[in-house]
C-alpha cells in the first residue's frame, strides 16, 4: 500500500505581494537571498525561475511578510494609498457651547 502525502496547493500564476518594506530575513541565508528575488507584481512562476524557493514563500506567508494578490485587498495591490480618518457621524461630534445651552434650556 502506497501512502501519499496531501497534495500541496498550486501557486502557479499567482502574484506575490510583499507586505514589509525591508527584507526581514537574516542576511547571508538562503531565505534572505530568496526574498531579494521578489519584485512588485512578480508571479510565483517568475519568482521560481529567478531562483526563489517555495518553502521560503510558505515561511514568509506564515509570518505575514508576503501574500498573494488574490489574498490581499485591492488597496494594497494598487500601491501606497492616502489613509484619512473617517468622517465622524453627527452623534459623536462634540457639542458647541450654544448647543449645550439650548439643550439645557429644552430640558428645563
Amino acid at each position: 500500500m502506497t501512502t501519499s502525502s496531501p497534495k500541496r496547493a498550486s501557486y502557479s500564476g499567482r502574484v506575490i505581494v510583499p507586505l514589509v518594506a525591508t527584507n526581514p530575513r537574516k542576511p547571508g541565508t538562503v531565505g534572505f537571498n530568496s526574498w531579494n528575488r521578489i519584485t512588485f507584481g512578480m508571479t510565483y512562476d517568475a519568482y521560481i525561475l529567478a531562483g526563489g524557493r517555495r518553502q521560503d514563500i510558505d515561511w514568509d506567508r506564515a509570518r505575514g511578510w508576503v501574500k498573494f494578490a488574490d489574498e490581499t485587498p485591492l488597496l494594497l495591490m494598487a500601491g501606497p494609498a492616502i489613509v484619512t480618518e473617517p468622517e465622524p457621524s453627527q452623534d459623536v461630534l462634540p457639542m458647541t457651547k450654544a448647543q449645550r445651552k439650548a439643550q439645557r434650556s429644552a430640558a428645563a
